[in-house]
Protein backbone atom coordinates (compact mmCIF):
# COMPACT_ATOMS: atom_id res chain seq x y z
CA UNK A 1 0.00 0.00 0.00
CA UNK A 2 2.83 2.35 0.87
CA UNK A 3 4.48 1.80 -2.52
CA UNK A 4 1.25 2.73 -4.30
CA UNK A 5 0.94 5.92 -2.27
CA UNK A 6 4.61 6.75 -2.97
CA UNK A 7 3.92 6.33 -6.68
CA UNK A 8 0.97 8.72 -6.47
CA UNK A 9 3.00 11.26 -4.53
CA UNK A 10 5.66 11.18 -7.25
CA UNK A 11 2.98 12.17 -9.80
CA UNK A 12 1.41 14.82 -7.53
CA UNK A 13 -1.51 12.44 -6.81
CA UNK A 14 -2.60 12.46 -10.45
CA UNK A 15 -2.25 9.00 -11.98
CA UNK A 16 -0.06 5.97 -12.47
CA UNK A 17 0.59 3.21 -14.96
CA UNK A 18 -1.40 0.08 -14.23
CA UNK A 19 1.68 -2.17 -14.51
CA UNK A 20 3.43 -0.11 -11.82
CA UNK A 21 0.32 -0.15 -9.65
CA UNK A 22 0.04 -3.93 -9.93
CA UNK A 23 3.70 -4.44 -9.03
CA UNK A 24 3.49 -1.96 -6.15
CA UNK A 25 0.37 -3.72 -4.86
CA UNK A 26 2.09 -7.08 -4.72
CA UNK A 27 4.38 -6.33 -1.81
CA UNK A 28 5.51 -9.92 -1.42
CA UNK A 29 6.07 -10.35 -5.17
CA UNK A 30 9.87 -10.36 -4.85
CA UNK A 31 9.66 -13.29 -2.41
CA UNK A 32 7.93 -15.39 -5.06
CA UNK A 33 10.10 -14.54 -8.09
CA UNK A 34 8.68 -15.86 -11.33
CA UNK A 35 5.67 -17.42 -9.59
CA UNK A 36 3.73 -14.16 -9.96
CA UNK A 37 3.49 -13.19 -13.62
CA UNK A 38 2.07 -9.85 -14.75
CA UNK A 39 1.02 -9.21 -18.32
CA UNK A 40 -0.81 -6.32 -19.94
CA UNK A 41 -0.35 -3.14 -21.87
CA UNK A 42 0.30 0.14 -20.16
CA UNK A 43 -2.89 1.86 -19.13
CA UNK A 44 -2.93 5.12 -17.17
CA UNK A 45 -5.06 4.88 -14.02
CA UNK A 46 -6.31 7.89 -12.09
CA UNK A 47 -5.60 8.44 -8.42
CA UNK A 48 -9.15 7.56 -7.27
CA UNK A 49 -8.78 4.03 -8.68
CA UNK A 50 -5.27 3.33 -7.37
CA UNK A 51 -6.22 2.72 -3.74
CA UNK A 52 -9.16 0.31 -4.38
CA UNK A 53 -7.08 -1.66 -6.92
CA UNK A 54 -4.10 -1.77 -4.57
CA UNK A 55 -6.25 -3.01 -1.69
CA UNK A 56 -7.86 -5.73 -3.80
CA UNK A 57 -4.59 -7.01 -5.26
CA UNK A 58 -2.88 -6.95 -1.89
CA UNK A 59 -5.77 -8.92 -0.35
CA UNK A 60 -5.70 -11.49 -3.17
CA UNK A 61 -1.95 -11.89 -2.76
CA UNK A 62 -2.18 -12.23 1.01
CA UNK A 63 -4.79 -14.99 0.68
CA UNK A 64 -2.74 -16.75 -2.00
CA UNK A 65 0.27 -16.75 0.35
CA UNK A 66 -1.74 -18.02 3.34
CA UNK A 67 -4.11 -20.50 1.69
CA UNK A 68 -3.76 -20.55 -2.09
CA UNK A 69 -1.30 -21.02 -4.91
CA UNK A 70 1.55 -19.13 -3.27
CA UNK A 71 1.35 -21.29 -0.14
CA UNK A 72 3.02 -24.17 -2.02
CA UNK A 73 6.21 -24.20 -4.09
CA UNK A 74 4.57 -25.38 -7.31
CA UNK A 75 1.83 -22.73 -7.23
CA UNK A 76 1.75 -19.59 -9.34
CA UNK A 77 -0.41 -16.58 -10.10
CA UNK A 78 -1.10 -14.81 -13.38
CA UNK A 79 -2.24 -11.20 -13.26
CA UNK A 80 -3.37 -10.06 -16.69
CA UNK A 81 -5.22 -7.07 -18.06
CA UNK A 82 -6.35 -5.62 -21.35
CA UNK A 83 -8.74 -3.08 -22.78
CA UNK A 84 -12.04 -4.50 -24.00
CA UNK A 85 -15.26 -3.03 -25.31
CA UNK A 86 -15.78 -0.44 -27.98
CA UNK A 87 -13.90 2.76 -28.74
CA UNK A 88 -16.83 4.73 -27.34
CA UNK A 89 -17.04 2.59 -24.18
CA UNK A 90 -13.59 1.16 -23.38
CA UNK A 91 -13.33 -1.07 -20.34
CA UNK A 92 -10.44 -2.49 -18.39
CA UNK A 93 -10.50 -6.27 -17.95
CA UNK A 94 -8.24 -7.33 -15.06
CA UNK A 95 -7.81 -10.94 -13.91
CA UNK A 96 -6.06 -12.64 -10.99
CA UNK A 97 -5.76 -16.37 -11.65
CA UNK A 98 -4.10 -18.91 -9.35
CA UNK A 99 -2.62 -22.20 -10.59
CA UNK A 100 -1.12 -25.25 -8.93
CA UNK A 101 -2.16 -24.51 -5.37
CA UNK A 102 -4.12 -26.61 -2.91
CA UNK A 103 -7.78 -27.31 -3.65
CA UNK A 104 -9.92 -24.31 -2.80
CA UNK A 105 -13.55 -23.96 -1.88
CA UNK A 106 -15.74 -20.97 -1.13
CA UNK A 107 -15.35 -19.71 2.43
CA UNK A 108 -18.09 -20.55 4.91
CA UNK A 109 -18.48 -16.89 5.77
CA UNK A 110 -17.61 -13.67 4.03
CA UNK A 111 -14.89 -11.83 5.90
CA UNK A 112 -13.53 -8.35 5.25
CA UNK A 113 -11.22 -9.51 2.45
CA UNK A 114 -13.93 -11.32 0.52
CA UNK A 115 -16.27 -8.34 0.82
CA UNK A 116 -13.45 -6.04 -0.28
CA UNK A 117 -12.51 -7.93 -3.45
CA UNK A 118 -16.03 -8.97 -4.43
CA UNK A 119 -18.07 -5.91 -3.51
CA UNK A 120 -16.27 -2.77 -2.41
CA UNK A 121 -13.94 -2.57 -5.40
CA UNK A 122 -16.86 -2.96 -7.79
CA UNK A 123 -18.82 -0.30 -5.98
CA UNK A 124 -15.91 2.17 -5.86
CA UNK A 125 -15.02 1.75 -9.53
CA UNK A 126 -18.42 1.04 -11.08
CA UNK A 127 -17.06 -2.36 -12.06
CA UNK A 128 -18.42 -5.83 -12.58
CA UNK A 129 -16.47 -8.17 -10.30
CA UNK A 130 -16.50 -11.93 -10.03
CA UNK A 131 -14.72 -14.11 -7.50
CA UNK A 132 -14.60 -17.82 -8.31
CA UNK A 133 -13.21 -20.72 -6.31
CA UNK A 134 -12.22 -23.13 -9.09
CA UNK A 135 -10.48 -26.48 -8.57
CA UNK A 136 -7.29 -24.90 -9.92
CA UNK A 137 -7.41 -21.93 -7.56
CA UNK A 138 -9.01 -18.56 -7.01
CA UNK A 139 -9.97 -16.50 -10.04
CA UNK A 140 -10.94 -12.84 -9.66
CA UNK A 141 -12.06 -10.79 -12.63
CA UNK A 142 -12.88 -7.11 -12.72
CA UNK A 143 -14.30 -5.28 -15.72
CA UNK A 144 -14.48 -1.54 -15.16
CA UNK A 145 -15.33 1.43 -17.36
CA UNK A 146 -12.03 3.05 -18.31
CA UNK A 147 -13.56 6.47 -17.68
CA UNK A 148 -14.15 5.53 -14.02
CA UNK A 149 -10.50 4.50 -13.67
CA UNK A 150 -9.02 7.63 -15.19
CA UNK A 151 -10.38 10.24 -12.81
Amino acid sequence: MGAAVDMLLATEWESGLLAAIVRASLTHHADHGERVRCNGRDVMIGSKAVIPLTLALHELETNAIKYGALSVLQGSVDVAWSLVGSASDPRLWLQWCEHGGPAVSPPERQGFGTRLVSGAVGYCLGAEVSLEYTPGGVRWIMIAPLAALCT
